[in-house]
């Protein structure tokens, strides 16, 4: 990911979109006032619906395979905008894969899957720059357990 990030601070970075559901049209419609961004890949299960995202947009390439863009050279981060179920496993191959993530809440269902996806974090690259929205985080529960046990139980400090 350190050469992600120093590739970016040089070019756009190459933005892939993972699930083109109705919040990713709303993220996709952000790129016209950004300059130092593209979205350059989608990927949906089914063809037809990745292939109609991606001519609405004029995003160049569409995968039917989550696996491909995982492995997409040309893309640098992955936005996931699926099913919260499946924001567990698709984090952890996109940084695995090598890629910076942006993934729509909650990451994970379980402490322990956050857990999880901590030390994948910090075994991908020596420093991690992990960020989330204080207001979110500071009133989910599974975050909350994950990264600061002790504030798990005092619901009056996620208010």
């Amino acid at each position: 990911m350190l050469n992600t990030y120093i590739r970016c601070m040089e070019k756009k970075l190459r933005w892939g979109i993972l699930g083109p559901g109705i919040i990713a049209h709303e993220f996709v419609q952000d790129f016209k006032h950004v300059s130092n961004a593209e979205v350059v890949a989608v990927a949906s299960r089914s063809k037809e619906r990745g292939a109609s995202f991606a001519a609405q947009y004029k995003i160049p390439r569409v995968h039917t395979s989550y696996d491909d863009l995982y492995s997409d050279k040309e893309v640098d981060a992955i936005y996931i905008a699926t099913p919260h179920n499946f924001h567990f496993e698709q984090t952890k191959k996109s940084l695995e894969a090598g890629k910076a993530v942006l993934c729509e809440k909650p990451i994970t269902i379980s402490s322990e899957e956050c857990k999880e996806l901590i030390a994948v974090m910090l075994s991908v690259t020596a420093r991690c720059f992990p960020v989330l929205d204080c207001f979110t985080s500071n009133r989910s529960p599974t975050l909350k357990e994950a990264t600061c046990p002790t504030l798990k139980d005092n619901s009056s400090q996620a208010r």
